[in-house]
């Protein structure tokens, strides 16, 4: 075996094999597309929608995993992640997500201060907020809330000193994403500089 060459047991080094260390940089620009090309026996556009259809399906099914009273308290968001991505995959979300069955629930976690709640009996929360909205508008049904009390919820937060004078995304404190509040606010139709 020559130092500083690479070797496998059924190619002898040669002045031709590449030098440790030097990475891609020394198989040349073209390495990484010719390899994959190469050792890769799928077409590149595959996409096995049934498969993604069948995860989503399965996490909305299996209700009595670990898994899922661990993550109760972010169903609200996973709900809204699991229907996007249907939509996206132009999926019936009626037929295929019970759709009005997830807006009655949606509903049912909003708390009378205008904030929804991760789940039913959870805090009303900014991001969950967010997430209900997202999801009510996914089903055409802004409708069915008090646009007004959710606005006034979400507006309230900017008064709501933590340490530091930052604000927060729950009341009494926890930390919020800016951007979360103008998403909630763009989907009620209020101006991002609404105060």
């Amino acid at each position: 075996m020559t130092v500083g060459k690479i070797e496998s047991p059924s190619t002898p080094a040669s002045e031709d094999a590449e030098v440790l260390g030097e990475g891609d940089a020394a198989r040349g620009e073209n390495y990484q597309e010719e390899k994959a090309e190469k050792t890769s026996t799928l077409p590149k556009e595959v996409f096995w929608e049934e498969k993604h259809v069948c995860f989503i399906r399965g996490l909305v099914e299996k209700t009595d995993s670990f898994e899922h009273v661990v993550m109760e308290h972010l169903k609200m968001s996973a709900v809204y992640w699991a229907l996007m991505g249907m939509a996206l995959m132009g999926r019936n979300l009626e037929e295929e997500m019970e759709l009005s069955e997830i807006v009655e629930w949606v509903l049912g976690c909003q708390h009378p201060n205008g904030g929804f709640g991760g789940n039913q009996g959870h805090d009303p929360h900014l991001l969950y907020t967010l997430s209900a909205v997202q999801i009510l508008a996914i089903a055409d049904a802004l409708e069915k809330i008090d646009q007004d009390r959710v606005a006034s919820y979400v507006l309230g937060l900017q008064q709501v000193p933590r340490e530091g004078g930052k604000e927060g995304g729950k009341e009494g404190g926890e930390g919020r994403d800016e951007s979360d509040d103008g998403r909630a606010k763009s989907i009620l139709g209020l101006s991002p500089d609404h105060a």
